[in-house]
């Protein structure tokens, strides 16, 4: 398919976009999104369409999530040595708990917005900026089978490593994340419950 507008036309095969809207309630911003076309869609919002070139889960965006996103090389390499310190696992295996009837707590923890557009189903929500704050309340046996996940496996690895210094004894990480679980048709559901 293709997409026009105001003149500007794109074939979706080798791209994709991203849409920001932005509610002001009443008031348009002046500032805008880095990198992005921005469209007046009304007296209270405004959306702007960037456009990244490649799919998205490319190596453009290893994490399956943020379009375009480049990792730091600091970065990279606490998730190298976290990967290397924690379990993980693949999104196959965990299909296949799932449909055994294991018990285990299967957490997202990528943000807010990102597990309410989808999350693989059975999943609940722990976003990794409250996971260490909240993870005692929430699941306070150390010994529970805990699997994580996020967009790629960066930010599940990192949160596993986190739980191990914790005391949780059975954490794993699913390698590839949302992502691959996407990419292995598994069910996925939407929003925030």
């Amino acid at each position: 398919g293709r997409l026009q507008l105001d003149g500007l036309n794109l074939a979706n095969d080798a791209q994709y976009f991203v849409v920001v809207t932005l509610f002001c309630h009443g008031k348009v911003p002046t500032y805008g999104v880095p990198g992005a076309l921005s469209i007046g869609t009304g007296h209270d919002r405004r959306c702007w369409l960037r456009f990244f070139e490649g799919p998205a889960g490319t190596d453009a965006d290893p994490s399956g999530s943020l379009p375009g996103m480049k990792h730091s090389p600091g970065f990279l390499a606490l998730v190298e040595a976290a990967k290397k310190a924690v379990r993980q696992c693949t999104a196959h295996d965990v299909k296949i708990r799932l449909e055994r009837g294991d018990r285990f707590e299967f957490v997202d923890v990528r943000e807010d917005q990102e597990f309410a557009v989808d999350h693989a189903a059975g999943a609940r929500h722990l976003g990794r900026g409250i996971l260490e704050r909240d993870i005692e309340t929430e699941i306070p046996d150390h010994d529970t089978d805990i699997v994580l996940y996020c967009g790629g496996g960066f930010r599940s690895a990192l949160a596993a490593e986190s739980l191990g210094k914790m005391g949780y004894r059975n954490v794993v990480s699913m390698d590839g994340g949302i992502r691959a679980w996407r990419d292995a048709g598994y069910p996925i559901a939407k929003g925030t419950s």
